[in-house]
């Protein structure tokens, strides 16, 4: 019994969810994020939109790397406004500093220019990357599809 406890306790401080280490993707949050605005000025030419945290192996070392193993593209990550898709920029990054695949690695996106004002949805379609979500709980379905989802409102 102690030794079950104990490997419970070492699988935790690892910071891996089981069976995502060679890939997982987290809940889309939108950057930066307060209790006093949890929605911020997002047509900001240049800022970064959003940014999901992905667990991945820590011998990937740069962001095509991780856009090619994860397989996260524009076919795969999509922001939508009330006109259709916006055109996004993907930035994936590595963390050389991560003790685990939890913070290993991440996803920058970022609009290619300053948004409207209205409502968006962020998504991240699942059967269209390699990577499943780390958290099941966070996937929903977006037009049949599974998906993460963020919704956002601009300013």
């Amino acid at each position: 019994m102690k030794l079950a406890v104990l490997a419970l306790a070492i699988a935790s401080l690892a910071g891996c969810y089981p069976g995502k280490c060679n890939g997982g993707i987290g809940r889309p949050m939108p950057l930066p994020q307060t209790e006093a605005e949890p929605v911020v000025a997002l047509g900001r030419e240049g800022a970064r939109l959003i940014t999901v945290n992905l667990h991945c192996s820590t011998g990937l070392k740069n962001g095509a790397d991780i856009l090619e193993k994860s397989s996260l593209d524009p076919t795969s990550v999509m922001l939508l406004g009330a006109n259709g898709p916006v055109p996004i920029k993907l930035e994936a990054f590595s963390n050389p500093s991560a003790h685990s695949c939890e913070g290993a690695c991440g996803l920058n996106v970022s609009p290619e220019s300053p948004l409207e004002p209205g409502d968006y949805v962020f998504v991240i379609l699942l059967d269209q990357t390699k990577w499943p979500a780390v958290d099941d709980d966070a996937v929903t379905r977006w037009q049949g599809h599974p998906a993460l989802m963020q919704r956002y409102h601009v300013k």
